[in-house]
């Protein structure tokens, strides 16, 4: 996920080293037991005919994102911004978005056909929203706190995005914080749902239901919170942070897919697709290198990676095992010459995930919109959506 310096998400979250975290977990698909098959209520956000995609529109591109959701808005079910955010001791309701941003975004896109989510990200400081979700008071409090977003901007509901718990507060946490999340969650699609409006969630991968080390993260409860949410997205991008490798491997992916169609059925989940890469210096030669230009890794867009592939001669190269591509290349400087390594999510890349979730059923959620290769767009629209949906 990119932010204006490169972070991922907002500079709160550059802690989502999914990758780094689950580097230890096998890709061996059979390692995972079979999960139970779902017994949920149908989603309002299923995928359609000729609709199979969600995607989050960040503030800080919200112009690029807009202009490639409004040419390509027939093949959204639904467009999420990502302009909200939780913070301080409270969780108060703040915004990153220009004045009058967030209704313009709910107009244009719901005069195309298309729900119009807010994604609203935990800010708080380690530790601060697993306390405010325990206390039965203060999560009523938080609750009442978020329903501005439908009842007064108009969204047609809300995106749930609390990565603290996985990220800053620490797995010894997770017992305490689990069922706090799920009541949190229960008693926030209790309130949309008597207004009409829909509850989404992102979270990082889940492969079973062990809740153990083979689990991932599993302190968001899958199974619990299925008959509850209309859709879960999983965030299954940032495998490869500090170390050069693939953004979103494809067995990594299959696996979490795997356990989210069989415990939430394909209607309400999403596989969640990167459209960015990352940029590794991997080699030095010379002497007087910018310190500035040896950081662990870059994260640029997709555009921006294929352009320098470009600029430098460089040959990309897609890995059908990982289902992403890759390339290196030589930066000079006056006394050094860098060598890099790049792995990019392209449009083959993405087309390859998009076919991973039309396979078994359910669709596809772009992080992010503003910045991705163009020929995504002729890859997407390439493909043969779900025959069904339903309304809500």
């Amino acid at each position: 996920m990119i932010n204006p310096s490169g972070a991922v998400k907002f500079a709160t979250a550059a802690a989502l080293l999914i990758g780094a975290a689950l580097m230890a977990v096998p890709l061996v698909l059979e390692q995972d037991p079979p999960p139970a098959p779902a017994a949920v209520p149908a989603s309002g956000l299923a995928p359609q005919p000729g609709r199979y995609i969600s995607a989050w529109l960040p503030y800080w591109k919200a112009d690029a994102g807009l202009a490639s959701f409004t040419a390509n808005s027939e093949l959204f079910t639904d467009l999420t911004t990502f302009f909200h955010y939780a913070s301080g001791p409270t969780g108060e309701l703040l915004n990153r978005a220009e004045p009058g941003q967030p209704e313009a975004v709910v107009k244009q896109a719901q005069a195309r056909g298309v729900v119009v989510l807010a994604a609203v990200l935990d800010d708080t400081s380690p530790g601060t929203m697993r306390q405010i979700l325990l206390d039965p008071a203060t999560r009523a409090a938080h609750i009442a706190g978020l329903l501005p977003l439908v009842d007064q901007l108009g969204y047609d509901g809300i995106d749930i995005d609390y990565e603290n718990f996985a990220f800053t507060d620490g797995q010894a946490s997770w017992p305490e914080a689990r069922p706090a999340w799920v009541a949190f969650i229960s008693e926030l699609a209790a309130a949309l749902d008597a207004r009409g409006k829909y509850l989404t969630v992102a979270v990082p991968p889940q492969f079973n239901a062990a809740n153990d080390d083979s689990s991932g993260y599993w302190v968001y409860d899958w199974p619990a919170i299925a008959p509850i949410v209309d859709m879960l997205r999983v965030m299954t991008y940032d495998y490869s942070v500090n170390e050069p490798g693939p953004i979103a491997p494809l067995p990594w992916v299959e696996r979490a897919t795997a356990f989210g169609v069989a415990t939430l059925g394909p209607a309400k989940f999403r596989i969640g697709v990167p459209t960015y890469g990352r940029d590794w210096v991997v080699a030095e030669a010379g002497t007087g290198c910018p310190a500035q230009n040896l950081s662990s890794s870059v994260t640029r867009g997709g555009a921006e990676l294929l352009q320098i592939a470009a600029q430098s001669g460089a040959a990309v190269a897609f890995d059908p095992a990982t289902g992403e591509s890759s390339f290196s290349y030589l930066q000079n400087f006056p006394e050094c010459v860098a060598t890099r390594e790049v792995h990019v999510s392209d449009a083959s890349s993405v087309a390859a995930k998009a076919t991973l979730a039309l396979a078994n059923g359910t669709g596809i959620a772009l992080w992010s919109l503003g910045g991705e290769d163009p020929a995504m767009w002729e890859a997407l629209h390439q493909q043969t959506p779900p025959a069904a949906g339903s309304s809500k």
